[in-house]
């Protein structure tokens, strides 16, 4: 399901798209729930500071959030080309994104835009406390709400990646195909005609 976006420049700056996820109601099923994906601004300090405590927060069980995390501080120095280099967040906050609630912050995903002729995800973590829980975590559909928001918005090119072994199922779900065995990579193309169609985003 998909609606128009709004074309407000204020709020278009920042946000990108909504996306559904599931949520743990009081009696352990999920319900839909909106999610919103938002970029990034490498001149925003509010920003930088709500991704300097989700570092903190995650750094024992966060595996790529410290990665994720330097390359936002080097994409606000100009050391990584910021029009290449994309950080990406998917938070429950559904309004006043330009003071980001580090707390409501539920994923993060680096992305290369490259100008050849494919994109790629170099990184992609969803908070440790919504993994390593020992009863059904409170959210899901994180990562898939993440990577469907990329594919509706990069669906020019298509999107590689390298795969963790455990990580391998979720990716070929997603509709992305193993290219190579050592190390693990897989590419996700817009043109497949075996494309999963239901996607979880929403625009506006």
């Amino acid at each position: 399901m998909r609606i128009g976006c709004n074309t407000s420049t204020k709020f278009c700056a920042k946000f990108v798209n909504h996306a559904l996820i599931k949520k743990k109601n009081d009696k352990g099923k999920y319900d839909d729930v909106v999610a919103s994906f938002v970029e990034f601004d490498p001149d925003n300090e509010s920003d930088s500071d709500t991704l300097r405590e989700v570092q903190y927060y995650w750094q024992d069980n966060g595996l790529f959030a410290d990665s994720i995390c330097f390359d936002a501080f080097a994409i606000s120095k100009d050391v990584l080309d910021r029009d290449k280099y994309k950080i990406f967040i998917l938070t429950t906050q559904n309004k006043n994104y330009e003071n980001l609630d580090d707390k409501k912050i539920i994923g993060l995903v680096e992305f290369l835009n490259n100008e050849e002729d494919r994109n790629s995800i170099n990184y992609i973590q969803i908070n440790p406390d919504n993994i390593y829980v020992l009863n059904k975590p409170m959210y899901n559909h994180i990562g898939k709400a993440m990577i469907d928001s990329l594919k509706y918005n990069y669906s020019d090119k298509p999107i590689v990646l390298n795969s963790t072994k455990s990580a391998k199922k979720f990716y070929e779900k997603n509709d992305f195909k193993m290219i190579n065995k050592i190390p693990i990579q897989y590419e996700w193309r817009p043109d497949n005609p075996d494309n999963n169609s239901n996607s979880l985003v929403l625009f506006g």
